[in-house]
Order: C-alpha cells, then sequence, then structure tokens
C-alpha cells in the first residue's frame, strides 16, 4: 500500500504539463497580437534576446507608401503594362509598392526569377524585363532606386519616398536590448533612421544576403539576436539568427526559414511581446516550482504512510489541475500588465 501510494505521489505530471500548457496560452495570446509562431518553444528563444536586428525596406517601412517618382524616358502604356506584369509576380516590398503605383496587368510573363541582391526579371511579349539595383541593370549607375530595362534597354529609376510604420518611436524606445538596422539599401536615410531611433543604434548598408547572413552570425556567437526582415532577401539571416521573425504585410504568404511571422501594422507592439515572453518564462518557472512542493510534500507525506493509494489518486489530478489554472490565470494576468498602452 506505501508502495503504491509513492509510485502515484511520485507521478511528475504537473510537472510535466507547467510548459506546455503555459507555451499553448502564451502562444494564443500573442497571436491575438499580430505574432504567429511556428513553434511555441520559440517563446523561450524570444525570452533570451538581448540584441534586436530590423530590416529597413518592407521591415521598418510600409509596402504602401505612395511618394513615387520614376525618372528617365517616358514610358508607353504597353511598357507600364509589362513592369506591372513583372513586379506583380515579386512578393518584394518594393515590387509591391510599384505594383500600387500602376495600373493592372494580366501579361503573361515567362521564366520570371527573383535574384537575390540584384532584382526580378522575366519575358513578355517576346521581351526581356529586368527591375532591381541600378548597378545590377548598369554597372556606371549607383544604387539609389530601382532601375527598369526593358529588351535590353535602360529605361529610368524608380525613386521610392519610405514611410516609416506608425508606432516606431514608441516601441524602440521602450526596448531594452542592443538595436541595430541591416540594409541592402544605400545609406540615402541614415539621418531620417538615427531621429527615429532616438537612441545609441548601429546603421549598417549596402549588405548583400550573404554579408548579413555573416553579420547575423557574428553577433549570435556573443549573445542572443533576433533578426526582423521581409522574409525573402533576408531568408538566410532569419534561419540563423537565434530567432528569426518575418514582418508581412500579408501574413497568408510564404515565408521560409523563419520562427514566426509578424504582421506588420503589430510591429509597434515588439518591445511588449518581448516582455510578454520574459513574464511568460517566470512563469512557466513558478509552475515547475509549485509542481516540485507537489510532489515533494505528497512523497513526505506517502513515505511516512499517512496517504492510502486511493487519497493520492485524487491528489495528483487536483495538482494537475491547479497547474492548468495557474498557467491559465497567470497568462491572462500578464496578458493584461503588459499589452496596456498602444504607442503613439
Amino acid at each position: 500500500m506505501f508502495f503504491t501510494s509513492i509510485v502515484i505521489v511520485a507521478c511528475p505530471c504537473a510537472l510535466a504539463l507547467s510548459a506546455p500548457l503555459s507555451f499553448g496560452f502564451a502562444t494564443r495570446v500573442l497571436s491575438k497580437f499580430g505574432l504567429f509562431l511556428k513553434d511555441s518553444a520559440a517563446i523561450e528563444q524570444l525570452a533570451r534576446i538581448q540584441n534586436v536586428v530590423f530590416d529597413k525596406t518592407g521591415t521598418l517601412t510600409e509596402a504602401s507608401s505612395k511618394n513615387i517618382d520614376f525618372e528617365g524616358t517616358t514610358l508607353s502604356e504597353e511598357q507600364k503594362e509589362m513592369i506591372a506584369s513583372l513586379v506583380s509576380q515579386s512578393g518584394h516590398p518594393v515590387s509591391r509598392q510599384i505594383a500600387k503605383a500602376l495600373p493592372e496587368s494580366d501579361l503573361h510573363v515567362k521564366d520570371f526569377k527573383e535574384l537575390k541582391a540584384k532584382g526580378i526579371m522575366g519575358y513578355i511579349n517576346g521581351k526581356v524585363i529586368r527591375l532591381g539595383k541600378p548597378s545590377w541593370i548598369a554597372p556606371e549607375l549607383e544604387d539609389h532606386g530601382t532601375a527598369v530595362e526593358i529588351d535590353g534597354a535602360f529605361r529610368g529609376i524608380y525613386h521610392i519616398q519610405s514611410t516609416y510604420r506608425h508606432g516606431l518611436k514608441g516601441m524602440l524606445k521602450n526596448l531594452k536590448q542592443k538595436l541595430f538596422v541591416l540594409s541592402g539599401d544605400s545609406n540615402t536615410e541614415e539621418a531620417t533612421l538615427q531621429k527615429i531611433f532616438q537612441k545609441d543604434i548601429d546603421l549598417h548598408f549596402n549588405k548583400s544576403p550573404q554579408q548579413k547572413l555573416e553579420f547575423i552570425n557574428q553577433l549570435k556567437a556573443k549573445n542572443d539576436t533576433l533578426m526582423l526582415g521581409d522574409g525573402l532577401n533576408d531568408a538566410g539571416a532569419l534561419q540563423t539568427a537565434s530567432a528569426g521573425i518575418a514582418v508581412a504585410d500579408d501574413i497568408h504568404a510564404f515565408f521560409p526559414a523563419c520562427d514566426g511571422i509578424l504582421k506588420a501594422d503589430n510591429l509597434a507592439n515588439l518591445d511588449q511581446m518581448l516582455t510578454f515572453t520574459k513574464r511568460t518564462m517566470k512563469l512557466i518557472h513558478f509552475c515547475f516550482a509549485i509542481s516540485l512542493l507537489y510532489n515533494t510534500v505528497g512523497l513526505s507525506f506517502a513515505v511516512v504512510g499517512k496517504l492510502t493509494p486511493l487519497v493520492s489518486a485524487i491528489l495528483m489530478p487536483l495538482s494537475s489541475l491547479s497547474i492548468l489554472i495557474i498557467a491559465a490565470a497567470g497568462i491572462a494576468l500578464i496578458k493584461t500588465t503588459t499589452f496596456k498602452n498602444n504607442h503613439d
């Protein structure tokens, strides 16, 4: 009888439930605020973050900017339609911005290719169309804007004035981690970024996807690093980072090599999300302590013969139920105290 009671009381079911229950409740809360994690274990990774690295285009900037100018040879309606058809095949933020500035087109694109750190290309009506970095289109050009080439002839450059996402200043001010910007663009907006961040920040421009990956590797070797990017040119960096989050205007798009997808409109809540993950881990540690206390006290009574198997069989499910209640109530309280302010 003593042995049976001891075996029942010693079952670590409450301990085993502590982390999965808390992670499950926390993942559900984060999804309500626009962060969709592929694996609930990513919460533990986010709680340890000491470096936060942002891509610029499509992450800090909006993809719906209307401030687009074209400098170059006047484009015919047919050429505009060809460009519109080509950019509609791409999910890159710059492509989406250009697509919104052009009339819709249903021209068929053959052999579409998206080349990392270069641009996009395809065949339309027997002509090859290329859009991307000016130096890729013509080596003598400086990398400012997005160049257009139609059937081997340079046509001009799209200049897009970046519109930064709402609420960035408040979020960045509240982040306690070391902050970095890692961009493939030129440094034309360095002064603007300095004003937005209003704190010590490392800015790095003209970085290729491979250089981004290597930079993240260097940071990760010293401290846990979070990378936020558009999920395309940043795929390698997102996969290499301790935690990689793809920032997306369309959360239904395909984003490989990341731990989660953050709805772009909710980027301003990033500081609160990271705080939430840290508090969640504290709750899990508290649940662990309660579970161990249950087992320790129960065993102390069972060993001296003060618990019957029937009483033990009743107490252990009650311990699991109490952990369930503590986890649910704890996550609800953390949610209320963490996500209480919206950034201006």
